[in-house]
């Protein structure tokens, strides 16, 4: 499991070998524990990992789960990039889907997923999965976060000197 990476799909798990009984009992046990639908992360390093890591954790088995065509984006992208965070994460993580923006908000337990839009140069990948890029997260934190939020996402993304 260490091999496989800290957030395990039960895709790439069933592709190792592992039986699907043996991840449920895994998971009863409290070995692992459901991040997304899809997507599971050993107990003990959940437990060892601060709020904000805990927060990486889930927004990467947020993004493995929620299918193609979906990047994290606000603090889920942002904490992807390294952005340095000074408050408490948030709740759940974010993504959005490109389209039509009046389609709506699609929300689970684990997540929401937005429809808007996302031009091409913001699309990008970030420790393997989909995540909008650096400049975009950075603006979404400082659309959706107090003022605090957006100096330190910005100033971050400013001092990387990322595209516009």
């Amino acid at each position: 499991m260490r091999r496989l990476g800290p957030v395990l799909t039960v895709a790439t798990l069933r592709q190792a070998g592992v039986s699907r009984f043996t991840v449920m009992e895994m998971e009863r046990r409290g070995e692992l524990v459901r991040v997304a639908k899809t997507a599971l992360v050993e107990r003990s390093l959940l437990e060892a990992s601060s709020a904000w890591e805990q927060f990486r954790l889930r927004s990467l088995g947020f993004a493995l789960s929620v299918g193609p065509q979906v990047y994290l984006t606000g603090w889920s992208g942002a904490v992807l990039h390294g952005v340095p965070s000074i408050g408490e994460p948030p709740r759940l993580p974010t993504a959005l889907r490109p389209g039509d923006p009046h389609r709506g908000t699609d929300q689970s337990r684990y997540g929401e997923v937005r429809t808007g839009v996302l031009p091409e140069q913001h699309r990008a990948r970030v420790a393997g999965v989909r995540a909008v890029s650096l400049a975009f997260a950075a603006v979404e934190v400082a659309r959706r976060g107090d003022s605090m939020d957006a100096l330190v996402a910005v100033d971050y993304a400013l001092h990387r000197r990322v595209p516009a």
